[in-house]
C-alpha cells in the first residue's frame, strides 16, 4: 500500500506552541509517498520504505516482485507508477491462449467455438489478475 502524506493540515505541520519555543508535536518533517506492508485481512501492516520526496525516486521490493516510482507532484497529492513482476504462472497460461487461439481460428462447429472463447476469456481474466498482460 502507498500512501501519500503532505504537509497539508494542522496535523501534518504541527502543532502545539511550547513556552520555550518549538512545536510540541512537529508534524511531517517533508512531504512524500510511504510504502506499507499489509496482509490479506489487514489487521497487521509493517512500515515497508520510504518516504520518497521527488519525482524520480523509487521504491524497490525484489523479493514481493514491485517498484513504485514517484512520477509528479500534482494538486493534494503525488503522482505515482506501481509495477508489478509477472507471475511465474503467466508462460504457462500465454501459452493455453495462444493454443486455443489455434482452435478457434480453425474451428467452424459453432458449439465448440463457443466454448473455446469461453475458455479464453476464463484464462485472459486470470491472465489479467496475475500481471500477466502487462
Amino acid at each position: 500500500m502507498a500512501e501519500a502524506r503532505l504537509k497539508s493540515d494542522v496535523y501534518e505541520m504541527g502543532f502545539g506552541q511550547r513556552v520555550g519555543g518549538g512545536l510540541e508535536f512537529r508534524g511531517l518533517p517533508g512531504s512524500g509517498v510511504i510504502v506499507y506492508q499489509t496482509h490479506d485481512n489487514l489487521q497487521e501492516t509493517l512500515f515497508a520504505g520510504g518516504p520518497l520526496g521527488g519525482a524520480g525516486q523509487t521504491y524497490d521490493n525484489g523479493a514481493e516482485g514491485f517498484s513504485i516510482r514517484v512520477l509528479a507532484a500534482i494538486d493534494e497529492g503525488v503522482r505515482i507508477r506501481v509495477t508489478m513482476a509477472a507471475d511465474p504462472r503467466c508462460r504457462q497460461i500465454l501459452e493455453q491462449i495462444d493454443q486455443l487461439d489455434q482452435l478457434i481460428a480453425e474451428e467452424t462447429d459453432l458449439e465448440l467455438l463457443k466454448a473455446l472463447r469461453h475458455q479464453r476469456q476464463t484464462l485472459r481474466d486470470r491472465a489479467k489478475q496475475l500481471n500477466c498482460l502487462g
